[in-house]
């Protein structure tokens, strides 16, 4: 949960692992994964392998066409390279498939109240 945090848990698995990497779907400044960060840092400093990273919205106004939208969230295939990055692991492109589908059309699953 993010109010209380669950700091337990969270120093729990970077204890384990001496790695964190948050992602948010808010922007960067002011959100709950510097928090997150900023915990974990405090509790396991001499524990981490790697600095910490964390993932959320460029700190601007969403654009608002089709072309520029494409980069302004994080994708799969972006989380997956960082994820590498933080373990020294060397990724495949072929492994990394692109997205055909729109990157602006939710999914199945998504019912909207429009």
């Amino acid at each position: 949960t993010v109010k209380p945090l669950d700091q337990d848990s969270i120093i729990n698995s970077v204890s384990k692992t001496g790695r964190l990497l948050v992602l948010d779907t808010g922007a960067i400044t002011g959100s709950v994964a510097g928090d997150i960060i900023a915990v974990v840092c405090s509790s396991l400093f001499d524990a981490l392998k790697i600095a910490p990273k964390r993932l959320g919205l460029p700190d601007h106004p969403e654009p608002t066409s089709y072309g520029m939208t494409a980069r302004y969230y994080n994708s799969a295939k972006h989380i997956v390279g960082v994820v590498a990055t933080m373990m020294g692991l060397a990724i495949e492109k072929s492994f990394i498939s692109e997205d055909l589908a729109h990157h602006d059309v939710p999914g199945k699953w998504f019912r909207g109240p429009f």
